[in-house]
């Protein structure tokens, strides 16, 4: 599921961090396997992925065309609750509905081995401080606009399937990349996922000449 050449950078943050529970976060375009790849790193090292899903604004109260906007997003807690969890501590979150498309609740995480952040501002230049390792990834915008609308078909996210297109095509797909280029320098490893869910390492600021270095995963999602 992970990379040998991923992996070997997250054994080393984790030997180095001493008290503090090193941060990986990981971004990238809606469906692009940033979950999937969160909850494998997260499961080695005893943790638990967080979602910046769960810091996105109560959708009644801005346009449609701005619900993937950063700044509208509660980035502020976001920051504070991913300090508090570096220190290892318990920390309350935020817990954010698709179907009722507004903040529900808050429930308590406690920080494993390390902190795990996905979602598609999670390198946003806001958390820079507080990242130890950045990953981007991406997959063909065919396999991801596929991959989104079939979820919205199961009744993943509430969206009917007319919805999920024109939330791809109109929403997710201009603002994400609108804000790549800010979100791309904190990332010191790119990788790609396959239809399949095999993920490949394209580039590691940790190991240059690993171009190629890929796994198989079961699970294509993210």
């Amino acid at each position: 599921m992970i990379p040998e050449t991923l992996s070997r950078q997250l054994a080393h943050l984790v030997s180095a961090s001493g008290a503090a529970r090193p941060l990986v976060a990981i971004a990238g375009p809606v469906a692009s396997g940033k979950t999937t790849l969160a909850r494998a790193i997260a499961a080695a090292h005893g943790s638990e992925a967080l979602s910046t899903d769960e810091y996105f604004p109560d959708y009644a109260t801005i346009p449609r065309i701005e619900r993937d906007e950063p700044r509208h997003a509660d980035l502020d807690r976001l920051a504070a609750d991913l300090e508090s969890l570096k220190r290892g501590r318990g920390t309350r979150v935020p817990v954010w509905s698709f179907f009722e498309n507004r903040r529900v609740k808050d429930r308590e995480l406690t920080p494993g081995a390390m902190v795990v952040i996905e979602g598609l501002f999670a390198l946003h230049p806001a958390l820079r401080a507080l990242i130890d390792l950045g990953v981007f990834v991406d997959a063909p915008v065919a396999i991801r606009r596929e991959r989104f609308v079939a979820r919205s078909a199961e009744g993943e996210r509430g969206f009917s399937v007319a919805e999920a297109e024109a939330h791809f095509e109109e929403v997710a797909e201009p603002t994400l990349w609108r804000h790549a280029p800010s979100y791309e320098p904190q990332a010191s490893c790119r990788m790609e996922q396959d239809g399949a869910g095999g993920f490949r390492v394209v580039w590691s600021a940790a190991d240059a000449d690993t171009l190629g270095d890929s796994v198989d995963a079961a699970d294509p999602n993210g």
